[in-house]
């Protein structure tokens, strides 16, 4: 199965987060980092389980642990990607009511890429919406953050001239 979905406009029933940076890797270092999702545990905050369920040809199943305040959420995802350019996120269990996320990796140069993420998501009531929309929104900075701290651990750190 080879499907790959990219975020449509912002749905007016559903939050929408979208991140962008430059960094000094390559798309295919980063793409690797980023499907590596039995590493998350060592990097990413609030991550005490990562693991892959399933996996074949350019999808897989996917299941995590986040502790936030003392609170466990399990997510299940189902993920599709391209190698190096993409990787589709949709929600199959958690604490969301649907959930849609977004990898691109574009590459600038063979050394340098433009990483950007994106979700869409909806929370399963309006009162959890009120209070964990904000906390929700400043999470993904910590993770994008995260994630480009490993980058620097696993590949090293760079000098842009």
């Amino acid at each position: 199965m080879y499907v790959i979905f990219k975020p449509i406009q912002n749905r007016i029933d559903m939050a929408y987060i979208k991140y962008f940076i430059s960094v000094p890797y390559s798309v295919e270092q980063m793409f690797n980092l980023v499907n590596d999702i039995n590493s998350y545990t060592k990097f990413l905050p609030g991550c005490n389980v990562s693991k892959i369920l399933e996996k074949n040809n350019n999808e897989l199943i996917a299941e995590m642990n986040i502790v936030s305040n003392g609170i466990v959420r399990s997510l299940i995802t189902h993920n599709f990607f391209i190698n190096n350019k993409s990787i589709s996120i949709l929600l199959v269990k958690g604490p969301f009511k649907s959930f849609y996320g977004y990898w691109e990796f574009i590459p600038i140069t063979s050394t340098v890429s433009r990483i950007e993420y994106s979700s869409h998501y909806e929370f399963k009531s309006i009162f959890i919406e009120k209070i964990f929309n904000h906390i929700f929104k400043n999470k993904y900075k910590n993770i994008i953050t995260a994630f480009i701290s490993r980058a620097h651990v696993i590949y090293g750190t760079y000098r842009i001239l």
